[in-house]
């Protein structure tokens, strides 16, 4: 049974006061308890520290109070908390910009709330890359652009948090700023080659081999141009290098296309996938890793 609202009201207003006092505060003690282990948001504080939630949560604006909005619950254990800032008042009552929503999601972790994410955005609307990169274009200097700007990987942070990273990460998570991977495409990169490592334990003299590997999946993943002759020149391993590395990795992680571990886009086929389990319909098989892109197609016909 889902907790009764009011119940739920206190407990995500209480860890959410905590969770923004952390992040204005900048408390790397309280923070670590604030946030799911391996999520979208503890890597990105765990790779770039605090300036990228503060960000997401709208920080930056530098109004003095905010507002829980909206809550919404998936299940028992992933609540979603729509705050918003206000920016003045009223006739006595306080004024929250609605342009200036951000959409904390929350799941129970341990038998405590924790931060699994960050959208700035509505809940019911959320920002995704896609529209950060094509919005980023229409934004006037004085529209907060700097969300958009974040996702979409125009606006990128140092290497100031507290995660160790390998020296396979090392290599393409810088590479993957310099070419201006957004944020969440550098955190799934992260994610994607530590789940390879825990299930393969690959051994390698050249780090650059699988830093190629990972970037040129996360390039498949995006449908965005590029070759594995330029990854490889990128890291200085040979294409035929990139291809092994890459189908190693996409074989045994069973990566496909709008997969949903490490895809920033939405499958279009999902509500049909929904509808055929439901019915007990096999339906298509995965999209290939790699289908859509220029010059590369596939047949999602039944028949």
């Amino acid at each position: 049974m889902a907790e009764e609202l009011p119940s739920l009201v206190q407990e995500i207003w209480a860890a959410t006061q905590a969770f923004m006092e952390a992040v204005q505060t900048e408390d790397a003690q309280a923070i670590g308890d604030l946030l799911v282990p391996r999520s979208e948001a503890g890597l990105a504080y765990g790779l770039f520290g605090f300036g990228p939630l503060g960000i997401l949560l709208g920080l930056h604006l530098g109004y003095p109070g905010y507002a829980l909005v909206r809550l919404g619950q998936k299940g028992e254990n992933i609540a979603l908390a729509e705050i918003g800032w206000l920016t003045g008042e009223e006739e006595g009552e306080p004024i929250i910009d609605t342009d200036l929503l951000s959409t904390i999601t929350w799941r129970r972790y341990r038998r405590k709330w924790r931060v699994e994410a960050i959208n700035p955005a509505p809940m019911d609307n959320p920002l995704t890359l896609p529209v950060a990169r094509e919005m980023l274009d229409e934004l006037d200097e004085e529209d907060d652009w700097l969300p958009y700007a974040l996702l979409a990987g125009a606006v990128q942070f140092q290497r100031v948090g507290p995660e160790e990273l390998d020296d396979v990460e090392t290599l393409f998570v810088e590479g993957m700023q310099e070419r201006m991977f957004g944020l969440q495409e550098i955190v799934i990169a992260v994610r994607l080659w530590r789940d390879f490592k825990r299930r393969a334990s690959p051994t390698y003299r050249k780090p650059e081999v699988y830093a190629a590997a990972v970037e040129y999946i996360m390039i498949l993943l995006g449908f965005y141009k590029g070759s594995q002759t330029g990854v490889g020149k990128d890291y200085g391993v040979s294409a035929a290098t990139v291809a092994s590395k890459y189908k190693e990795i996409e074989q045994r992680l069973g990566i496909y296309q709008y997969d949903e571990r490490y895809s920033i886009h939405e499958d279009p086929s999902a509500p049909f996938r929904a509808m055929w389990k439901e019915l007990g319909v096999k339906g298509p098989p995965k999209i290939p890793l790699g289908a859509g892109r220029p010059g590369k197609g596939f047949d999602m016909r039944l028949w």
